[in-house]
């Protein structure tokens, strides 16, 4: 949408030049009889050239916005990617290794806190075996990466209702813009094809 955006910001710079075009032609096209006096042309021509100018600046201006905020987008959309995984929380620093929420492969425990669980299977287990411990480690380190993929698909979606939104604003100004550049369009057409 930004890309169409500079694209009617293109397409209204060509549309006044060609309205300044227009003018200009027209001035040349009208009868010989019709005298075509300008009595201070310096000042006329300098008026052309602030005119001129201040419609570079604001091309300028406006060019630099779109590009601001499409460096914006793609932060944002870099933000949302990478967010949602363990070590990153929204509402304050990064969780600490041992606990839920640190880096992928840290685990959700502490060595402690390990030992503990360990004892604690012991209690559903028939035949406490070494290959019991391994699959309750495995089924722990799946938990957590579903838990991962949960996250960073929460994140995304936040994003993406966050995204539409801000979008939605650019569709107004679309709109506008849209509107603007039509209306111009059909009154320089229009004075070219003269009474």
């Amino acid at each position: 949408m930004l890309n169409t955006e500079r694209n009617l910001d293109l397409a209204k710079g060509h549309i006044n030049r060609a309205d300044d075009n227009t003018t200009d032609i027209n001035a040349l096209n009208r009868s010989i009889f019709i005298p075509a006096i300008t009595l201070n042309k310096n000042k006329k021509r300098l008026q052309q050239e602030a005119k001129l100018t201040a419609r570079y600046e604001s091309e300028r201006t406006e060019n630099d916005r779109l590009q601001a905020e499409r460096q914006e987008v793609h932060q944002r959309i870099g933000e949302a990617t990478t967010s949602g995984t363990r070590g990153f929380n929204r509402d304050g620093p990064p969780a600490d290794d041992e606990g839920i929420g640190g880096r992928p492969g840290a685990g959700r425990y502490g060595p402690q806190q390990q030992v503990e669980r360990k004892k604690q299977w012991g209690r559903y287990q028939f035949d406490a075996t070494a290959s019991d411990d391994e699959v309750e480690d495995e089924i722990d380190n799946n938990l957590d990466e579903l838990g991962d993929a949960v996250g960073r698909l929460k994140a995304l979606a936040l994003a993406s209702g966050q995204e539409v939104d801000r979008q939605n604003g650019v569709l107004e100004r679309l709109h506008g813009k849209t509107d603007n550049v039509e209306r111009k369009v059909r009154s320089t057409t229009d004075r070219v094809s003269g009474p």
